[in-house]
Formats: C-alpha cells, sequence, structure tokens
C-alpha cells in the first residue's frame, strides 16, 4: 500500500464534512494515533478543516516513558503546526478509581481519558473526537467479548462514529498503518505494556491470533461476520424491548408492569432491564429525555447470566452497584440504592467489619463472635449468587433439594467456598463448606431483611 492508497481510505473512513469543521485528535504517541494525526492534517488542509490535538498522561507508566511520550506528541505537533493540549491525571488517581469502582486500571484510565475528550471537543467547538482504532482492534474486542459472554450489542461491529466519537482507521490494519509510516519517515513511540501478557488483549493478541492465523486462516473474516450479523439483532432487540416495555418515572426511579414484563421473551426482557437502568442514570443525572441510541454503555455493568438469575429464578431483589432491581406487587422497579457494600453484577465484597445489607439479606461482619453466628471467614469476604448450572459440593448436599434453596447466595473469601446461605420459611439456611473450627478469623451473622 503506497502513500496515496493509505490516504485515500483513510478519506473514506473520515467522511464528509462541511468546511471550516473542528476536530480533536487523541494522540498517544503510538503508531496508530501518530498515522491517524499525519492523515487528518493532510486532509484538513485539502478540505479546510481544523484539527486540534490532544494528549492525555495516564500517569500509570513510568515517568520516564510519559516524558517520552509526551516530547513526541508535542514534536510531531509542532512540524505540523497544530495546537496541542496536555491534560494530565494526577498520579494515584486511576489507581483509586480502579479500586472505588472494582475496575480494571484500563478501564479507570478509559473513563478519565473519555472525559477529557467530552471537555476538549466543547472547549474547541468540536465535532467529533478522532480515536486511532484500527482494523485488528475491532477483531481483538470482539474475540474478548466472545469469552465473556457479551451479549449481541457487545458481539456487534465498532461502531465507525458516535455523538463524541469518530473512528477514521477502522477499516485499516495495523499492517498497513506501520507500512504508512515507514513511508511518510515519521517515527512513533512503543508502549512496552503493550507486550505484558498479563493484560486479556495481549494474551490475545500475541498468543491465540498466531494460532488462530496458522490453523483458521479464514477467522477474521468470520469474526467481521459475526458483528455486522450481531448489529442487526442488537438494533432490533433494543427496537422491540423500547416498544414492549415502558419505563415510568416515580420520584428517584422508574418502574413497569411486571405482568406485561413476564410475557415477554427472556432476551427481550433483558434488554429492557438495561434500558430501565440507562433511563435511571440518565435521570439521576439530572436528564429526563430517553437516552439516544449511541448512549454511553459504560453502566452496563451487570452481566447477562446475573439478570437472568433475577428473571427466571423469581429472585424478588437484585443489586447492581447503586442501583437495585426489584419486584414490589404488580410492579418491577428499578431504584437508585446506596449501600456500603461494594456491589457489582450481583456480588458483593466487604472488605471491613460492620452492618451490610445484599438481596433479602442483612449481614453483621465482627471481629469476635456474637450472636446468631454463622460462620467465619477472613476479609474481603464476597457474597454473589449462584451461577448458571453451578452445582454444590458437599457430603450432606443429597440431604438438600435444590429447590428448597429460594434466594440462594454464596460466600466465598480468599481460600474459597465458605457457605452456601438461603431461606426457608423465613428462617435462614447454613451449609458450611467447611466446618473444622476457624481461629483469627472474622464472624459474620446473617439474618433476613
Amino acid at each position: 500500500m503506497d502513500i496515496l492508497d493509505f490516504e485515500q481510505l483513510f478519506e473514506k473512513g473520515f467522511g464528509s464534512w462541511r468546511e471550516n469543521s473542528v476536530f480533536v485528535a487523541a494522540v498517544s504517541g503510538g503508531a496508530d494515533s501518530t498515522a491517524m494525526l499525519v492523515a487528518s492534517a493532510g486532509l484538513a488542509r485539502k478540505r479546510n478543516y481544523r484539527i486540534h490535538c490532544l494528549h492525555v498522561r495516564h500517569n500509570i507508566r513510568s515517568p520516564g516513558e510519559g516524558e517520552k511520550d509526551l516530547q513526541a506528541v508535542l514534536g510531531l505537533c509542532k512540524r505540523l503546526q497544530i495546537p496541542c493540549r496536555v491534560v494530565s491525571i494526577k498520579p494515584g488517581k486511576i489507581e483509586q478509581r480502579a479500586r472505588k469502582k472494582g475496575l480494571g486500571t484500563e478501564a479507570a484510565a478509559r473513563e478519565y481519558r473519555h472525559a477529557a475528550f467530552r471537555h476538549e471537543a466543547k472547549r474547541v467547538g468540536a465535532e467529533k473526537v478522532l480515536v486511532a482504532h484500527n482494523k485488528d482492534d475491532v477483531l481483538e474486542n470482539s474475540i474478548m467479548r466472545i469469552f465473556r459472554g457479551s451479549g449481541p450489542r457487545g458481539l456487534a461491529s465498532m461502531p465507525a462514529s458516535t455523538s463524541l466519537i469518530l473512528r477514521p482507521l477502522l477499516h485499516i490494519s495495523r499492517q498497513q498503518i506501520l507500512v504508512y509510516l515507514d513511508r511518510v519517515h515519521e517515527s512513533y513511540q512503543t508502549d512496552l505494556s503493550n507486550y505484558d501478557t498479563r493484560y486479556f488483549r495481549n494474551r490475545v493478541r500475541y498468543t491465540l491470533i498466531p494460532v488462530l492465523d496458522k490453523h483458521f486462516p479464514f477467522w477474521k473474516e468470520g469474526i467481521e461476520a459475526l458483528g455486522n450479523t450481531q448489529a442487526y439483532i442488537a438494533d432490533y432487540l433494543e427496537t422491540q424491548a423500547r416498544e414492549s416495555v415502558e419505563w415510568c418515572i416515580r420520584g428517584n426511579w422508574v418502574e413497569t408492569s411486571g405482568d406485561n414484563f413476564d410475557l415477554l421473551n427472556p432476551v427481550i426482557q433483558e434488554e429492557a432491564i438495561f434500558q430501565g437502568l440507562e433511563k435511571l442514570l440518565n435521570l439521576s443525572a439530572g436528564k429526563t429525555e430517553i437516552p439516544p441510541a449511541d448512549y454511553p454503555r459504560r453502566y452496563r455493568v451487570p452481566r447477562r447470566v446475573t439478570l437472568r438469575q433475577f428473571i427466571r429464578r423469581g429472585h424478588q431483589v437484585l443489586d447492581l452497584g447503586k442501583v437495585r432491581l426489584r419486584r414490589s406487587g404488580k410492579l418491577l422497579q428499578i431504584l437508585m440504592w446506596e449501600d456500603p457494600l461494594l456491589v457489582r453484577g450481583g456480588a458483593c465484597s466487604a472488605e471491613k467489619p460492620g452492618n451490610y445489607r445484599f438481596m433479602d439479606y442483612s449481614i453483621r461482619i465482627d471481629e469476635e463472635p456474637g450472636p446468631g453466628l454463622s460462620f467465619y471467614c477472613e476479609l474481603p469476604v464476597v457474597f454473589r449468587i449462584p451461577l448458571p448450572g453451578e452445582k454444590i459440593h458437599h457430603r450432606d448436599f443429597q440431604k438438600i433439594k435444590t429447590r428448597d434453596m429460594k434466594n440462594s447466595i454464596i460466600a466465598e473469601d480468599r481460600n474459597g467456598k465458605i457457605a452456601y446461605i438461603w431461606v426457608d420459611q423465613n428462617n435462614i439456611k447454613t451449609l458450611l463448606c467447611n466446618e473444622e473450627n476457624t481461629v483469627y478469623k472474622t464472624a459474620v451473622s446473617v439474618n433476613v431483611i
């Protein structure tokens, strides 16, 4: 691929905009974003656009590496005569956010980065923020989401454009980008963490994809076809859910008819719950409009497997982070739920002694045994709902019928499963996984709310 071929492909991915349109290019200094900025500068001269550069310093790598990236970006912008704004995130803030929200470091960094995108786009009046995702990124994302059990929207092809983002490199491969940079004699920075196979993406990129390339050379076409099909399915399901379920605003919660909800196909029910969550979270941010189709999906924390526990097993309550899903009479409600327990996707983690609530249970964690002791544990202790098909391994399990274990949860600490807990005629039943006397551990008491 020569320079002209690359730039024509880039121009096609960029699309057409009116003269004097303003764009913000998010540039890290790596190969992809460097190629994007160089190509954008050429297209801006040709079409009379204005390009601004934004460089976000995450401060999660060594100061030396971050400084090299910064100087490379500043040097490139100077040569291309493009104004550059640098946003530096205070060291430790990303790690702190990751711990607080139960996210990975990369996910927390993405939240800060997108906040910077929105702020800079508003500041300069930009049409879009240019992001350098390429064709290989799309394929890697698809594989990762298959492993994570994503639904149709997660498996759908990455959109070339959203209300904020434009991805002009989406149909250009990483190899084509490297060839282009070589032809225009442009250097770029290499992030050594991109080769660290402790990260899921890097294991996919350097361990799995070479095997697929060698033994299944047709896999890329298959993944692309899957993504395109899932995009159609996702659009259809979202439309059906929106037309079938009306979420009504009631103060600081939303609700709908439980009878109507129960008549729907399970996959439509799942999508309807996601839409209800988005509407509630939009409401909590002071907006009463229904979220647009490209509303950020960052709040889609609960996995579908978690929602199926609530839908199919008749649970009355399901906690999902700061949101609670609840059946109340003939109504299905989604409420904002402020709880000291770290809850995410139908599971929760208690990291210190105190009084907590999860599902239909009140939980007390003490450093010393008290009345109503259920079991001992080490902190942090996690309480979660059982996964579909998860079996209880216990020598006395044959004495207990699974259907009698209503609203059951499982307690785990770093040593593994501690206890199975369920309600029988408003009484707590606890099946211990290890009944040995535990010394120097924290005492846990569980009761029905």
